[in-house]
């Protein structure tokens, strides 16, 4: 018993290190220019936080010490891959390795060669997989993942996509992608959509109070069945919760506006900081968080009822954006039907079936 509480401390300790080495590293690469995006999940079936960083004419100091994060994370990997090319003037790296699969030895590895053919065909063992950890199978990054390894074409790199902990990184020339990704299962009971942002609520309306500069205006956008969600129309929108609604939406809410001052970083940071401690502590609402250094969105469906019984999900939304002035806008929105917010959003008050009224 003493040996496996002492196993069982040394593991959590190491996942806690894991944890925050990767977190270090990503607000290191933020500082030194990367663009880096992160998503969280809550839901009923896993925990997942995924960073995505993208780079574009970096030097080798800056390569060199991303090839150094990955060496280090390859000791503790249960499988790894490294591939680097330096032929006719063409610089390549690849790597591709799972910190931690599936199983009672953490080494099961959900590698896209599992399929038996070029249709997407799992093998039987698979399958019989798929069922014991039906969680995994929720996950909602997993279509970026397999759309990631079609475009690769099947044949490039060893593609992993439903690991417990993945980091993968892709450069060419200059220009380089990572993907890190860390997916347990949520073994806090709950239900899957009561999703509840009244205490982020009662935060904003905390700085309401502090910053008298603080401009607010009531919004409402109504978008039509099949109405279009091009571009040049809308910012955000959905199509999945309810399809056979065809992208009805109606919102309701409240649109808050800082000038542009050097306080707004700062603003915004403590926003973040409350949604992210949100998520850390309601492990039972299910919920997405997707933030980078100046925009942050988090929404969740509020009730199970009105989605089972009339079809009809009720969410809630709390968008945040510095834009390139400095100036800050903060959107809370409740929302009937799918999501769906119209371009140019902070400086919209009403988009009624493409009538749009500017503030």
């Amino acid at each position: 018993m003493t040996i496996l509480t002492v196993a069982t401390y040394r593991l959590a300790a190491q996942e806690w290190a894991n944890k925050n080495k990767v977190e270090a590293f990503m607000n290191e690469l933020s500082d030194r220019g990367a663009k880096v995006a992160i998503s969280r999940v809550n839901d009923k079936y896993h925990l997942a936080k995924r960073y995505n960083v993208s780079f574009e004419n970096s030097n080798s100091e800056f390569v060199d010490s991303i090839c150094t994060f990955f060496d280090g994370m390859v000791r503790h990997s249960a499988e790894a891959f490294r591939y680097e090319s330096h032929k006719k003037g063409k610089d390549t790296i690849t790597y591709s390795m799972v910190i931690k699969g599936y199983g009672q030895n953490e080494d099961y590895l959900l590698d896209m060669s599992r399929y038996e053919n070029n249709s997407f065909t799992w093998t039987k063992d698979f399958a019989y997989f798929q069922k014991s950890h039906a969680f995994l199978y929720m996950n909602s990054f997993l279509i970026q993942e397999r759309n990631f390894y079609k475009m690769l074409g099947g044949n490039s790199r060893k593609m992993y996509f439903g690991a417990k902990e993945v980091g993968l990184f892709d450069y060419t020339n200059g220009n380089g992608n990572i993907i890190y990704l860390s997916n347990y299962e949520n073994k806090t009971e709950g239900t899957y959509y009561n999703f509840d942002i009244s205490p982020i609520d009662a935060f904003i309306e905390g700085l309401k109070n502090e910053l008298p500069k603080m401009q607010q205006y009531d919004v409402k956008y109504v978008h039509g069945e099949n109405e279009s969600t091009d571009k040049a129309s809308t910012y955000y929108f959905t199509d999945y919760l309810v399809p056979e609604n065809n992208g009805r939406s109606e919102s309701v809410g409240t649109l808050y506006c800082l000038p542009a001052s050097s306080r707004n970083k700062t603003i915004y940071q403590r926003i973040l900081e409350a949604t992210n401690h949100h998520m850390d502590t309601n492990k039972d609402q299910c919920c997405v968080l997707e933030y980078t250094t100046n925009h942050l969105m988090i929404n969740g469906i509020k009730s199970t009822i009105k989605l089972t019984v009339n079809h009809q999900p009720e969410s809630s939304t709390l968008l945040v954006n510095i834009d390139k002035t400095g100036a800050l806008y903060i959107l809370r929105l409740e929302t009937k039907g799918e999501y769906w917010i119209p371009r140019n959003w902070n400086k919209i008050k009403s988009s009624i079936n493409g009538q749009i009224t500017n503030i």
